[in-house]
């Protein structure tokens, strides 16, 4: 019996990695498979054990403090939000789930078990694009909305910045021999195309040439920069022959010059009318903001009366909402954690350290344009490999070793 119960707590210490691998898998699938995988990915993580030994590993990492301290944050502006219970409740749990981070960082310390889960990532996202695909040649019925045409399980925007990330290892994993590197390059340029050619969303357009210059100059340096600008040109001129591409470029242009003209009923026009009211926000509480949740009532009640006002409950703009709930010393937290996350990839060598790099430039990027760590797709795509990431830091320094 004691044998037995002994093994029985062995196999659910590791279970972390597993369930890591079924984490990841889940990311570019439907919303629903991940509501499922990280509850028991971070249950087995908090049962994996030795807690004073992920605590020193969490303490190490600097980015994984800063995780934590905003999610502390947020409980704390829970106390004096100006929202209501169930809204600063709701609120908070979303951001909850960068405790995934700390959580990754202290238990997910296996280097082959980190492959498997990028791996498992990667082909996820090969079986989203290939439904994108199936729904472009009519094999799979498109959606309904013209945005979401053929996306596969996600929004446009999601699938966009997750598919461009799958691109960058894609590539990176061609430019740099890996085995396989035919099929590594054969997928980056599928999955070029399906990003740009075949999705509308803008913002993954851009997270993916960002990463395509990053790659570059990962592999060749300062020269990078100029073989990447021409690869980028080259791939851009490409993608412009998909009338997809061509209606959206235009439309950000026409939409632009709508706003200035006082049309702000477009999604480039409602998003800038968003950025300017919610300064206004942030004006009348800069230093600690109004609380947890307090956005959309702050927002209503400042804007509402106003009939040409679209009142809405999210910016689309991490920082900007950050900052109206949590004000500068939250928005401080947030670029702490990004630019902490973005020295631990440039300590790390290898995929892992280049791979954490390019989720900061996505995360920079799409928080820019969406409230990413506040939507549940992507909010669970950068706590999950953030974390799986950030622990391969973990394990440099506790070997004491330079990576």
């Amino acid at each position: 019996m004691m044998k037995n119960s002994g093994t029985a707590r062995v196999i659910w210490r590791r279970s972390v990695f597993p369930l890591g691998v079924l984490g990841a898998f889940s990311l570019p699938l439907p919303i629903a498979w991940g509501s499922v995988a990280l509850p028991l990915l971070l249950l087995a993580a908090l049962g994996r054990g030795d807690w004073r030994r992920q605590i020193r590993r969490v303490i190490s990492v600097p980015a994984a403090l800063f995780a934590l301290g905003l999610v502390l944050l947020y409980a704390l502006g829970m106390v004096y939000s100006t929202g209501s219970a169930s809204e600063a409740w709701t609120m908070f749990s979303k951001y909850a789930r960068l405790l995934s981070i700390p959580l990754l960082v202290g238990a997910f310390d296996d280097a082959r078990w980190r492959r498997r889960a990028i791996d498992a990532f990667v082909l996820a996202a090969a079986l989203a694009m290939a439904v994108s695909y199936a729904r472009f040649a009519g094999l799979v019925r498109g959606y309904t909305d013209p945005n979401q045409l053929y996306t596969a399980f996600q929004d446009h925007i999601t699938f966009g910045i997750l598919l461009s990330v799958a691109v960058f290892i894609a590539a990176r994993r061609a430019l740099f021999g890996e085995p396989g590197r035919w099929l590594w390059c054969v997928f980056a340029m599928l999955g070029t195309g399906c990003v740009l050619m075949l999705n509308s969303g803008r913002t993954g357009w851009l997270v993916l040439f960002v990463l395509l210059l990053l790659l570059f100059v990962q592999r060749w340096g300062l020269r990078g920069v100029a073989i990447g600008l021409v690869a980028c040109a080259v791939v851009a001129g490409v993608a412009m022959l998909s009338p997809i591409t061509r209606h959206k470029v235009h439309q950000v242009f026409h939409e632009v010059h709508g706003f200035e003209r006082g049309q702000d009923d477009t999604a480039v026009g409602l998003r800038l009318a968003f950025y300017t009211n919610s300064l206004g926000l942030i004006e009348q509480h800069p230093f600690i903001g109004s609380g947890t949740g307090s956005f959309r009532s702050r927002y209503a009640q400042a804007y509402g009366s106003d009939k040409n006002n679209v009142l809405t409950s999210n910016p689309h703009d991490e920082y900007i909402l950050t900052t109206v709930q949590l004000g500068v010393m939250g928005l401080l937290v947030v670029l702490a954690m990004g630019a902490a996350t973005w020295l631990s990839g440039r300590r790390l060598q290898g995929e892992e350290g280049a791979l954490l790099q390019a989720l900061v430039i996505a995360a920079v990027i799409g928080s820019t344009f969406n409230s990413m760590l506040l939507d549940a797709g992507p909010g669970r795509f950068l706590a999950v490999l953030a974390g799986m990431l950030l622990a391969a830091h973990a394990d440099v320094i506790e070997r004491g070793t330079r990576p």
